[in-house]
């Protein structure tokens, strides 16, 4: 109904405003847009096909409905500053994709918001075509999407109330991750085993922040914690030096040295339901099947005389004396895999020794 261009030059187009675009696929699919706006388009003299040839200063979609398997929909989108070395911003509101035959556990998927700030879009969208890494930018950059839901026909199987992930340039670069509200709902693929434990859902939190500081070569994690409602949690920090950019990336460990962890893990009935479970299904007494397994575990360790002291820790919080238990490693001076590796041949308490551990259960 409704078209107007302007500034048509040889490579681009100043501006272009579309009401009530239709488009009709080869294959007969159908999409139709609302509202399409558009600013600042540019494509390079040598056009290759990849994104880095185009710059674009404004995209802004409305009312997007494509027919089709999958179906989808959406309410808004906004790209800016796309192309050109620049960092540019993807704010995307109201996603509804629907695919019937896509697959046998989710065919609908609806997504609140997704914004994305603080990176070279453009050249990040190359790198994973060409299935590399996007190269680091020099600017803060964030992530977030909320209000996730999954479902298959009438049947709610996970939702997502946020995910946000944030990271800072300089000296020391830093990364937080945040989940919240992950909700996993009672389905045939998990059934039988939450039913075993008597779990309805289960609805899981995460945080994940770290800072890298480039030329200390050191990688700390201050905060990595990860929980499920009614279930436990585990919390762990860790200091590590010796890590350089190059074998973060190759993932290559062995001139990394361990300056210091700590590790918690709080039981929130979850131990308490696999006892209960272990004990109905092998007609037990429930006192029997923590003795057991504190049988199993100071073996495990290497016997009650060579166990080292993570063990009188342990045996409380499996006997059920205890819901937290704490384990602190605190070499002397850093450790490196190797050394690491020749202590555990002589045994877990050597290894402990190396590592300073400590350990408490409350």
């Amino acid at each position: 109904p409704e078209l107007r261009v302007g500034g048509i030059g040889e490579r681009g187009i100043a501006s272009l405003a579309a009401r009530g675009l239709a488009i009709t696929g080869p294959d007969g699919s159908r999409a139709a847009i609302e509202t399409l706006e558009l600013a600042g388009l540019a494509i390079a003299a040598a056009a290759q096909g990849v994104p880095t040839d185009l710059t674009l200063d404004r995209l802004r979609l409305e009312g997007v409905a494509v027919q089709g398997d999958p179906t989808v929909a959406l309410a808004e989108l906004t790209l800016e500053r796309f192309g050109g070395g620049r960092s540019g911003t993807l704010a995307l509101q109201g996603l509804d994709v629907l695919a019937p035959q896509a697959s046998d556990m989710v065919d609908r998927l609806r997504i609140g918001r997704i914004t994305l700030s603080g990176l070279d879009i453009a050249a990040a969208v190359t790198a994973l075509m060409a299935g590399d890494l996007p190269a680091r930018g020099e600017a803060d950059y964030a992530f977030e999407l909320a209000e996730a839901r999954a479902s298959k026909g009438d049947a709610a199987l996970g939702s997502l109330a946020r995910l946000r992930f944030a990271g800072s340039q300089g000296a020391v670069e830093s990364s937080r991750v945040d989940v919240a509200g992950l909700t996993i709902e009672r389905s045939p693929l998990l059934a039988e085993w939450m039913d075993r434990f008597g779990y309805r859902a289960l609805t899981a939190e995460i945080t994940n922040e770290s800072r890298f500081d480039r030329a200390a070569q050191r990688l700390e994690t201050p905060a990595l914690a990860f929980g499920i409602r009614d279930m436990g949690a585990i919390g762990l920090t860790y200091r590590l030096s010796g890590v350089t950019a190059e074998s973060a990336e190759r993932m290559d460990f062995d001139a990394w040295r361990l300056d210091g962890a700590q590790l918690r893990i709080a039981d929130q009935s979850f131990y308490q339901r696999l006892v209960r479970d272990t004990a109905r299904r092998e007609r037990m007494p429930e006192q029997r099947v923590r003795e057991r397994f504190v049988a199993e575990v100071t073996q495990a360790l290497g016997g009650a005389k060579a166990a080292g002291p993570l063990l009188p820790a342990v045996q409380r919080f499996l006997r059920g004396e205890a819901a937290t238990l704490e384990v602190v490693l605190k070499p002397a001076q850093p450790v490196g895999m190797a050394q690491v590796e020749q202590a555990m041949k002589q045994g877990p308490a050597a290894a402990q020794r190396l590592l300073g551990v400590t350990a408490t259960a409350r």
